[in-house]
């Protein structure tokens, strides 16, 4: 569960519901999780639906990249957020792309990080675009 509180709180939950409404259905997704039969059968199913990446009717391609850690983990989380806008844009070829942070606020800061860097460069982009038109105006007029 990422953590062993969050763990033990998602459980008392699920503990809580089946001894309130034991008819409760419920639907448990996750996409990294380790042991889906021992959860299945925990929650009363039959048995854990899972999948791969052979089932994708679209291919996934997996990039994974390393970095040489030189300093401690607070600056090495820093530098690997500068790393991130330039990696998405060599290897997204103009489709979906889903970065995995280790962390809740390692997602957020890099969420931030990549819209403050996106309009940075989309206000470049829109400067750079009016500045041609306005030349190109002044060279018609």
């Amino acid at each position: 569960m990422g953590s062993d509180q969050r763990g033990s709180t998602l459980e008392a939950v699920v503990c809580r519901l089946k001894l309130r409404l034991p008819s409760a259905r419920i639907l448990a997704v996750s996409a990294t999780i380790c042991n889906p039969d021992d959860i299945s059968a925990w929650l009363g199913a039959p048995k854990a639906l899972t999948f791969d990446s052979s089932y994708r009717p679209v291919p996934l391609r997996l990039e994974v990249v390393g970095f040489e850690q030189r300093t401690n983990d607070f600056i090495f989380d820093r530098n690997l957020e500068r790393e991130l806008r330039p990696l998405i844009l060599a290897n997204w070829n103009y489709r979906p792309t889903l970065v995995f942070c280790a962390t809740r606020k390692g997602a957020k800061d890099s969420a931030m990080r990549l819209w403050k860097d996106w309009i940075h460069e989309t206000t470049k982009c829109a400067l750079l675009l009016i500045s041609h038109c306005c030349a190109a105006l002044l060279t018609y007029l």
